[in-house]
């Protein structure tokens, strides 16, 4: 139990050391390339400050359940932190990460339609391709992954 973020039912940071970066280190010695995403919920302190934390809490489980029904259940989800999340994978050149990211921006939309939600539910999400014949630095691959995300925000013009 302590490894689950109880908000959402995904890891939390707990779960992030004990099963996702052993994950990614395990596909690393296995000589697979693996992904790291990192998003966020953009003007999530506009959906606080306007609607309240309840409906911040619900944007929140809303985005972490749009992420898990858009990604392949080997896939480890984690509530990093906040209105954070990272996800880990392996890499295939078949199911590139833009094209997954649009996926969950599209489901994310969909949801939020159907929810009838009274303010927009969007996502920054950034990642980085992990080189199985590079070195593997956690700490590097996060920090990568966290700058494309708010590269992508700031292109959107959602920072």
């Amino acid at each position: 139990m302590w490894v689950y973020d109880t908000l959402t039912g995904v890891y939390n940071r707990f779960g992030c050391e004990k099963f996702a970066y052993p994950y990614l280190q395990q596909c690393h010695a296995q000589g697979k390339d693996s992904v790291l995403m990192f998003a966020d919920i953009n003007k999530m302190k506009v959906i606080n400050d306007k609607y309240g934390h309840l409906a911040g809490d619900n944007a929140i489980c809303t985005v972490a359940n749009v992420i898990r029904e858009a990604l392949h259940d080997s896939w480890i989800v984690v509530r990093y932190g906040g209105d954070e999340f990272l996800m880990v994978g392996e890499y295939s050149s078949e199911e590139h990460p833009s094209k997954m990211i649009q996926e969950i921006n599209d489901l994310l939309q969909i949801t939020a339609e159907k929810m009838q939600l009274p303010y927009s539910l969007k996502t920054g999400i950034g990642y980085v391709i992990i080189d199985a014949n590079e070195s593997l630095n956690l700490s590097e691959c996060l920090k990568k992954a966290d700058e494309a995300m708010y590269l992508m925000k700031k292109q959107q013009h959602e920072v």
